[in-house]
């Protein structure tokens, strides 16, 4: 198919997107990879908006690996850990997130590939998950590439927990309640104590590489190219993360072989190193994609 590109604001392209929609609706097994674009009209400003609370905190260099091995970064993280939790909490899935739960209730889609951590999507009843993600299938429909927010682990011993606001107060990593229990009972039967875990929230930093997934992500790219998907739509990220830009790059080219479609939405062009991988470059917001589609015939497209 020869790229075409549209704007979701443009009156004039009545028939496009009339096609653009017979094309959609026919697809049945759609792949889905999302950035920080598709939470903004909830509140959540993505990590490059100045008036953000990634920016506010310092940027990159307040949210990387380097962050364990200075005091006042710590607390700075432990700080933004904290505001960032309290306002995912406080938002709501947009209309894309429900455009996409719309599309695993009526069994459409393969996967949801997310690189937020805000959770916003596990609000729907179609785009649960599951912590942490498993080696072998079935897996659930949303992938969180960078982790969530909602959970922590033990850096010793690997425990997964739901994350306690509480703990993640100045500048040293809170201790892992789980070893700690698991040493009172060492201690209680007259054995040697040692060194509880530290506590991290389970996030993707700057710089940091995930090894505590990437196995099991691996997995379910490798299932999900199996799954002959026939759709791939890119929403709201910039796909500046080689992990993501590479996902989509393999699915894109499986997407092609099945004579699929692969659509971009975001208000910014792809850069040029995957704009070669689209057949649609749809320039708006993703709520806007989402409200097109009701317009021109319901959610189920």
């Amino acid at each position: 198919m020869e790229q075409r590109l549209l704007s979701v604001y443009d009156k004039e392209a009545t028939e496009e997107f009339t096609l653009l929609k017979e094309s959609l609706t026919a697809c049945t097994r759609f792949i889905v990879v999302a950035g920080a674009g598709i939470s903004t009209s909830a509140g959540i400003a993505d990590f490059k908006d100045p008036s953000g609370l990634a920016q506010r905190f310092g940027g990159k260099l307040n949210l990387s690996e380097a962050v364990y091995h200075n005091n006042a970064r710590l607390e700075a993280f432990h700080e933004f850990l904290r505001e960032a939790c309290v306002q995912a909490s406080a938002s709501n899935p947009t209309p894309f997130h429900h455009w996409v739960d719309a599309l695993a209730r009526d069994r459409r889609l393969v996967r949801l590939y997310t690189q937020n951590i805000d959770g916003l999507e596990l609000r729907l009843p179609y785009l649960f998950t599951q912590t942490p993600l498993t080696t072998s299938g079935p897996w659930p429909n949303t992938i969180q590439l960078h982790g969530t927010l909602h959970y922590s682990q033990c850096t010793k011993n690997g425990h997964v927990l739901p994350t306690d606001l509480s703990l993640f107060v100045g500048n040293t990593p809170p201790v892992c309640r789980l070893c700690e229990i698991a040493e009172d009972e060492r201690v209680a039967a007259g054995k040697r104590g040692r060194n509880p875990g530290g506590l991290r929230p389970r996030i993707l930093l700057y710089d940091q590489e995930a090894d505590w997934e990437n196995e099991s992500i691996g997995k379910v790219h490798a299932h999900d190219l199996e799954a002959m998907p026939d759709a791939l739509i890119v929403a709201g990220t910039a796909l500046d993360v080689p992990g993501a830009r590479d996902l989509v790059r393999s699915m894109a080219e499986v997407v092609r072989k099945n004579i699929g479609l692969a659509i971009w939405i975001n208000k910014e062009l792809p850069k040029q190193n995957v704009m070669a991988c689209f057949d649609i470059v749809l320039k708006g917001t993703c709520d806007d994609f989402a409200r097109l589609a009701d317009m021109l015939g319901g959610e189920n497209w």
